[in-house]
C-alpha cells in the first residue's frame, strides 16, 4: 500500500466476497475493516469489488445487500463494484439470471446505500445502450479495453471508445469509468510504455472519465512504474478545475487529425487539456470565444507540452509531437 500511494494513486480496488451468510460475514468483518483503516492511513480510498459468484440470482442479491449494509458506515469506501464483465457469464450459468436482474441488483445496492454509486463493468459496449444489462443497471458506465501490443494505436483506440461511452452517458448525467491496460501477459502482448500510459490516461480524462482503473498489477517495467507518480501529480494539479462546481466545460472534441481536447473555464482562467492520439504530428487552432468561452484570458500563464504554444486575442494554437 505504501508503494501504491507513493506512485500517484489515490484509490485501490479490493476483492470482497458478497457474503451469503451472517456467520461468514462476522468471521471476516474485522479483517476487512482493518484493511479499510490501513488504506485510509496511507491516504488511499477503497472500492470494494463484491464478487457475487455463481448460482441463481436471489442469493446473489441477498449477499450484495448484506455486504453493503455491513460496511457502508466506513467512511473510506468510495463506491461499490458489483459485477465484472457479466456479458461473459451472467446469463450462461445455471440459475436463470437475466439482464433485468442486473438492473434490479443495482437498484438494491442503491437502496442499501443511497450515498455511494454502485456499478458493473463490461468488456463490450453497444452505442446507445452501454453493455449487457444496459446503462440502467449501473450508476457508472464502465468498460475495460486492453489494446496495447495488438497492432493498433493504443491511445487512439482508447480515446475512440471513451468518446463513444461519454456520448452515451453525458445526456444521462452519468459518470464513466475505464480500465486502462497496465499488464503484459496472457492475452496482452506487452505492457504499455510510459508515453502510451500517459496518452491513454489523458484520452480518458479529456473525453470525460473521472474514474480510471489500472489493470492489474505493479508492472514489470521500472520505467512504467516510476512514470505513474509524475502522472498522478499532473492529474492532481487538474483537480481544482475538474472538481469545482463553478467550473464549466465549454468544449470537448477530437480534431480530424486525432488531437483530443477539452476546455474548461473557471473565472477568467481557461484550462486546455489536450492529447495527440495520432502517430503523426498534430496541432490545435482554437478560437476560444467561438467555442463558448464567456471571458477570454489575456495570456497563457503556463503550459506543459512538448510542442509550441502561442496565444493572442483569444486564439490558442498548440503543436504536438507524434505519440
Amino acid at each position: 500500500l505504501e508503494d501504491i500511494a507513493a506512485h500517484g494513486f489515490n484509490t485501490v480496488i479490493a476483492g470482497c466476497e458478497a457474503y451469503r451468510s451472517d456467520d461468514a460475514l462476522a468471521k471476516d468483518a474485522a479483517g476487512i475493516r482493518a484493511f479499510l483503516d490501513e488504506c485510509a492511513s496511507r491516504g488511499l480510498r477503497v472500492i470494494l469489488w463484491l464478487h457475487p459468484g455463481a448460482g441463481p440470482y436471489a442469493p446473489i442479491r441477498e449477499g450484495v445487500v448484506r455486504t453493503i449494509t455491513a460496511f457502508k458506515d466506513h467512511p473510506n469506501i468510495l463506491c461499490w463494484y458489483l459485477v465484472d464483465e457479466p456479458e461473459g457469464w451472467w446469463g450462461s450459468q445455471p440459475g436463470g439470471k437475466t439482464e433485468a436482474d442486473l438492473v434490479d441488483l443495482c437498484a438494491a445496492a442503491r437502496a442499501a446505500d443511497p450515498y455511494r454509486p454502485a456499478h458493473i463493468n463490461w468488456y463490450a459496449w453497444s452505442k446507445g445502450k452501454g453493455g449487457y444489462g444496459s446503462l440502467d443497471a449501473t450508476d457508472i458506465g464502465a468498460l475495460d479495453r486492453y489494446p496495447v501490443g495488438r497492432g493498433a494505436n493504443a491511445i487512439k483506440a482508447t480515446g475512440d471508445i471513451a468518446r463513444i461511452m461519454n456520448d452515451d452517458c453525458r445526456p444521462r448525467h452519468q459518470p464513466t469509468a475505464f480500465w486502462v491496460q497496465m499488464y503484459g501477459y496472457d492475452d496482452a502482448v506487452r505492457e504499455p510504455t510510459p508515453d502510451e500510459m500517459a496518452g491513454m490516461t489523458y484520452a480518458c480524462l479529456i473525453q470525460g472519465m473521472r474514474l480510471i482503473y489500472y489493470f492489474i498489477y505493479k508492472p514489470m517495467s521500472t520505467d512504467l512504474w516510476e512514470s505513474m507518480a509524475p502522472l498522478g501529480a499532473e492529474l492532481r494539479a487538474l483537480e481544482p478545475v475538474l472538481t469545482d462546481p463553478d467550473a464549466r466545460e465549454f468544449a470537448v472534441d477530437v480534431t480530424p487529425d486525432g488531437v483530443h481536447y477539452a476546455l474548461w473555464q473557471r473565472g477568467r482562467c481557461v484550462t486546455l487539456v489536450a492529447c495527440n492520439a495520432s502517430d503523426e504530428k498534430g496541432a490545435l487552432d482554437l478560437d476560444l470565444k467561438k467555442l463558448g468561452a464567456r471571458r477570454v484570458p489575456g495570456k497563457v500563464v503556463s503550459a506543459s507540452t512538448p510542442g509550441a504554444v502561442t496565444y493572442g486575442r483569444g486564439r490558442l494554437r498548440a503543436e504536438f509531437a507524434a505519440n
